[in-house]
């Protein structure tokens, strides 16, 4: 979930996100991973929301009655942070881009 929601912050280039925003961004970028056939199951639901901003308060936080993620943090840290890591392929998708 926080993997998803930071490159959505990333791609969508917003301070808020609601929750069904993250989820139609999470449908998009499984799909692209089927595209790609790579197999994946990406949890985005309120009660992983709930668990991410636990998680990782210091990034994230729920407004609007817990309907909208709100960013705490720089992009740039949620790049260090979650995004750095991830293989090519995986960052391609959670970015957006088609993988060739």
């Amino acid at each position: 979930m926080e993997y998803l929601a930071a490159a959505a912050f990333i791609a969508l280039n917003q301070e808020d996100v609601t929750l069904d925003e993250l989820s139609q961004y999470g449908i998009k970028v499984t799909k692209i991973l089927e595209d790609s056939h790579i197999s994946a199951v990406i949890l985005c639901s309120e009660h992983y929301a709930l668990e991410m901003v636990r998680n990782f308060s210091d990034c994230f936080d729920l407004i609007k009655d817990d309907t909208t993620l709100h960013l705490k943090v720089e992009k740039n840290i949620l790049i260090a942070r979650f995004l750095a890591y991830m293989s090519k392929d995986l960052l391609s998708a959670f970015t957006q881009q088609k993988v060739k």
